[in-house]
């Protein structure tokens, strides 16, 4: 028991060793916030009531000086026509309001595009179900309008109404709708991702652009009241919420110095490119610091389709499947990724960054049974952050496989890469 007890100087010894390496203090706080207030504001245009498939575009554009592009939030009023429990005939709307979201621009007041994310409520559905816990589907994301990764299943048929999804029963009095509002973050890699304060003025405003998918991708239907044209979901009283910040005079003048030189933002964002299935489908677009790449297979003749899950449920993957990818004359992976549980693994890397944390909310056979997509992590090769490959040079690449897809898929490829914002006194550029 003795030997176990230091001795004064072991305890001196020990002390001098631990103690100046330890820093309890608090975090530093900004000096140059001077005041921060939410504003709201109504479209600048797009902001009458719409149905799904209306060629409508909603516009906002915001242009009062700097703002904090994460606190970005669009709120707006939701009904469908037909209410989801009936026992016949009922409907299943996506997984939250901006599912609903066929594409997303944002542009400057100068007309520079930033960011286009198409299929962008594809996109969406795929990093909520990697991306959030189940308590997270349970609880905050319902302020969306979503709830839980339900439906698992394509057919109507064996669909069952679900209490949590957008429409519910309690939301409605009989046949009639009521209005129910929910608010949500964009999908968009800048306004996510960015770091900086932007200076909305300085780009001559901000521009951000939404349009809507139609009801047969959005829905899926059972029963002939519910697969018919009469039903469909409203949007409408749109606003868009965001935190404006006051600065110090210091900041503003040190920051109009620099914007003399230029100013460089890094933000990462989504390019997408749909192709035809088959054993080599090529996607040719150019980026620089490539970070990873998401395949989404879907069978082309359920994409428009009301009695299937157009954007929750994809191509069974099987055991025989064998695939990778080439960028110029290399192969990411080096060997090709074999059956279920490799190309399932290589998706979790690819969305925890293959770290030790919780990523998704579904086990192995949902994954094989259609809810699995094709990813590679590419920013690991290089073991950095803001690093990956560079595509400028060999802009195609290919995703080579066997029994993965054929010419009567859809594959949907998304190229998640970095970019550069340059702002410069009353100019934007975008360098890839």
């Amino acid at each position: 028991m003795a030997d176990t007890i230091n001795t004064q100087l072991e305890n001196q010894l020990e002390y001098n060793k631990v103690v100046p390496e330890l820093y309890y203090k608090l975090a530093p706080t900004s000096r140059e916030v001077l005041m921060r207030r939410t504003s709201t504001i109504a479209p600048s245009s797009g902001g009458s009531p719409l149905q799904a498939g209306d060629n409508q575009i909603v516009r906002f554009k915001i242009n009062e000086g700097f703002i904090d592009c994460n606190s970005v939030m669009v709120s707006c009023d939701y009904s469908q026509t037909l209410k989801n429990f009936d026992a016949t005939n009922f409907i299943n709307p996506p997984n939250g309001v901006p599912c609903c979201i066929k594409e997303l621009r944002i542009l400057s007041g100068t007309g520079t595009r930033i960011e286009t994310i198409n299929e962008a409520g594809l996109l969406l559905n795929v990093l909520q179900r990697y991306s959030l816990s189940e308590s997270n589907f349970t609880t905050t994301h319902t302020i969306s309008g979503g709830g839980e990764n339900t439906p698992k299943v394509s057919d109507a048929t064996s669909l069952t109404a679900s209490s949590k999804q957008m429409g519910n029963s309690s939301n409605f009095n009989g046949a009639n709708p009521t209005t129910i509002r929910y608010a949500f973050h964009l999908p968009s890699g800048f306004l996510n991702s960015v770091s900086k304060y932007i200076d909305t003025g300085g780009m001559k405003g901000l521009i951000i652009e939404m349009e809507f998918y139609n009801r047969n991708i959005t829905f899926l239907g059972k029963g002939t009241g519910a697969t018919s044209d009469a039903q469909n979901y409203t949007l409408s009283n749109f606003e868009l919420n965001y935190d404006k910040v006051s600065l110090s005079g210091e900041y503003l003048r040190t920051y109009r110095m620099a914007l003399v030189q230029g100013i460089e933002v890094s933000y990462s964002t989504y390019t997408h490119q749909s192709s035809t299935g088959g054993d080599s489908v090529r996607v040719s677009k150019a980026v620089s610091r490539l970070k990873d790449i998401i395949s989404v297979i879907r069978t082309t003749s359920n994409i428009n389709n009301i009695n299937k899950n157009s954007l929750g449920n994809y191509k069974p993957i099987t055991e025989s499947c064998r695939w990778n990818y080439q960028i110029g004359s290399e192969n990411y992976p080096v060997s090709q990724v074999k059956g279920v549980a490799e190309t399932y693994y290589q998706a979790l890397r690819t969305f925890a960054r293959n770290k030790d944390a919780y990523c998704g909310s579904f086990n192995l056979k949902e994954f094989s049974d259609g809810l699995g997509v094709i990813s590679y992590d590419l920013e690991e090769i290089k073991a950095g952050v803001f690093s990956g490959v560079k595509t400028t040079g060999t802009p195609d690449i290919l995703l080579l496989s066997t029994d993965l897809c054929d010419s009567n898929d859809t594959v949907d490829t998304f190229l998640h890469h970095e970019r550069i914002l340059v702002l410069t006194n009353g100019s934007v550029q975008v360098l890839e």
